[in-house]
Order: C-alpha cells, then structure tokens, then sequence
C-alpha cells in the first residue's frame, strides 16, 4: 500500500473530569491521510492527466495543526486552534442537549454536527477484534471494528475512564471511553485516515469558562448583516460575461468584512482563487500567482484567494506567510462557493474587470495561458 500523502497533525485532546476515578489530562494524537494506490491520490486532490509528474511530486507536504478537547461531567468543548493564555476563534460546545459552534471573535454561534459522525456513532454495532488489541502509551486497548456501505472503521478503546456528556460523540469517547487510536477508510477514493496517540499529560489542567469568556461580547447581526443578506442572491453558478454579484466575505487577518466589489474596482483585472492548505494543487498554484503578481502590477492585476474547509485559522495565516502569499485573503462562504465555484473544485480562479465582468472560470494550474492572454488583454 503506498502512501502517497501524508498530513501529520497533532490534536490536543484535554479531558478536565470531576468524577472519582476519572481521568484529567492532555493527550496528544499524531494524524496522517494515506491511500491505496496513487492514482487513488491524484484523484482525490483533483489531478488530471494534464498535469506533469513532476506537479504529482509535490504532493508530499507535511502539515501541522492543534486542536484542544476539554471534558467535564456536562460539557465537551472543541476548539479549532489553542492559545494557552487567550482564547480560541472558534469553540464546538457539545452538552446533553445542544450541539453549537461559537466564534469568540464575532459572538456567533449556532448548530453544528460535523463531529457527530452519526454512521459510526452507536457502540452496539462495533464487532471485538481482540486479535488486534494494542498497548498504547502503556495502557491497554480493546479493538473494535464497525462496516458499512461507505466505508469501515476500527477504532481502540482504552482502559482510561471518562465521562462524556453524549456517549455518540465518536470523534472523543465511545462507550465512555477515550479512542487513543481510531483508522477510518473510504470506499469512494480509497483513503484512509488514521489517529494515534502519541504522549498523556495527567497534569493538564484549563478553566472552560475563562475559555468561552468571549462569546457575544460583539454584535454579530450588525457586523455580519451583508453576509446575512447574500443568502439572498440566487444560488445560480456564475458564467462568462456575467456581472460579479455583490457579494462579501470575512478577512482572514482582521474581523472586517471584504465587498468583492470593492476589491474589484481596485484593478483593470482581478482573481478570485478558491483554495485550501489541505489542496496540494493549490499550494502548487500559488506560487504561479505569485508569478503573476511580480509580472503585473497592482494597478493592473489584484488576488483575492477565499479559504475554503480549513478550520485553523493560524495554520492558514502560517502557510500564507511562509509561502509569501502577499495580496487579499478571506474565507469562503457557501454562497461564494454555490455562486463562483459551483463544481466545487479545487483551485479555481474567477477572473473580472473594472466593470465587474466575469472574463475567466478555470483552474489556474492547467490554464494560465488563457490566463495570460486576458492579463495582456488579448482574450
């Protein structure tokens, strides 16, 4: 089985339990993504045979990322990225009863089900594999194994008790037991996803309410009323000739909003580029933006690249930087993405004039040709 792309990620998963017995500490994972075969790879980061080989080598990019999971009796809380003496962007909240997102920069919240995992979520369908059966950092693991039609899962339960607010909550506790290793596999594109963890610190200790301390202290309904009113505009896929909706979306670098008109009256020509750290054809990508960028300048070509599905927003903030990434960049919505980039592929470029016309649609990396003809404005 070839491995042909490797994420490694760190999760920091902390448990703060009040029950006897229980445990309180910090736990570290170690992630990877790997596939069967590599054309099981090309295919899930969107390749085609019009890329050379030697873009598919590039593939190999090693990411870091953190997470934090603080449990008590009643309460499992998530957060995105972890500042030891501040607080978090964004926070999952799981209860009995409510599941929310919280962004502590805005004082937004709402519903959220992502860490649910609902196929995997009921106990009773996992089988015993007790040939499998592991010592993970010196504490014994039981192996369980559930199928389905998409896929399997196996994951090892440990011996460290624990008391979780919502025994379905698969991505922390099963069964009121920490996973400190869990493999998931994908029928559709062959990929597995693996978690292991890597090191226990029972001397952890957080306080959650200083940590959530920042929801609603803005006025999210004020602040964020333009995106609110986007969700107006039709979800029809934009096409060539078109006028750019008005449409807005939130810096990455500060809390304010950005009018993609106002980005567009900036330059005679400007690209929107939806990308993501996890797209390896982006990150390939953006080194010929920067090309484009030396070669014009500002007052004749401007980039706004929207991040799409990343949740950390440091990691994003990071690889901008180290890869020099110097021009607009802000976060995607949905309505962004059923608008500008309707196939959901990864990259595309939107590219409009002054007037706001749309003058290109496509990828940045098997099209920069036509990209350069509309640039010198030839196309």
């Amino acid at each position: 089985m070839n491995k042909i792309i490797l994420l490694t990620t760190f999760l920091i998963f902390t448990l703060h339990l009040s029950a006897q017995n229980s445990f309180s500490g910090k736990i570290e994972y170690a992630d990877k993504t790997y596939f069967k075969t590599q054309a099981d790879s090309v295919n899930y980061s969107n390749f085609t045979n019009k890329y050379p080989a030697s873009l598919i080598e590039e593939m190999g990019l090693t990411e870091q990322d953190k997470e934090v999971y603080l449990v008590t009796k009643d309460t499992v809380l998530i957060s995105d990225q972890w500042i030891q003496n501040g607080v978090p962007e964004k926070l999952y909240l799981a209860t009995p009863k409510n599941y929310l997102y919280i962004n502590t920069v805005s004082g937004n919240s709402m519903r959220w089900k992502e860490y649910r995992l609902s196929k995997f979520s009921n106990f009773n369908n996992y089988e015993r594999i007790d040939r499998e059966d592991i010592t993970i950092l010196g504490r014994s693991c039981k192996a369980y194994i559930q199928d389905s039609k998409k896929g399997w899962q196996k994951i090892w339960l440990s011996d460290i008790p624990a008391i979780s607010p919502n025994k379905k909550n698969t991505r922390i506790i099963i069964d009121n037991k920490v996973v400190l290793k869990s493999i998931y596999f994908s029928k559709s594109n062959n990929k597995y996803t693996e978690r292991i963890a890597t090191s226990i610190d029972c001397d952890y200790t957080v306080d959650i309410a200083k940590v959530i301390s920042a929801h609603n202290q803005v006025n999210t309904g004020e602040m964020y009323a333009p995106i609110v009113e986007n969700n107006k505009i039709a979800n029809a896929p934009i096409k060539l000739g078109q006028q750019l909706p008005d449409l807005y979306c939130r810096a990455i670098f500060n809390p304010n909003l950005i009018r993609l008109h106002d980005i567009a009256g900036k330059s005679e020509y400007t690209a929107i580029e939806f990308w993501g750290t996890w797209c390896m054809p982006c990150l390939i990508a953006s080194s010929k933006i920067k090309q484009l960028k030396s070669q014009y300048k500002d007052g004749h070509f401007n980039v706004l690249s929207l991040n799409t599905r990343d949740r950390d927003s440091e990691k994003i903030k990071q690889v901008i930087t180290t890869k020099g990434m110097e021009w607009d960049h802000g976060y995607s919505t949905t309505k962004l993405i059923n608008v500008l980039n309707t196939p959901k592929k990864y990259p595309t470029m939107v590219i409009v004039n002054r007037q706001k016309e749309i003058l290109f649609i496509g990828n940045p990396n098997t099209e920069m040709d036509a990209i350069i003809q509309i640039l010198d404005g030839k196309g």
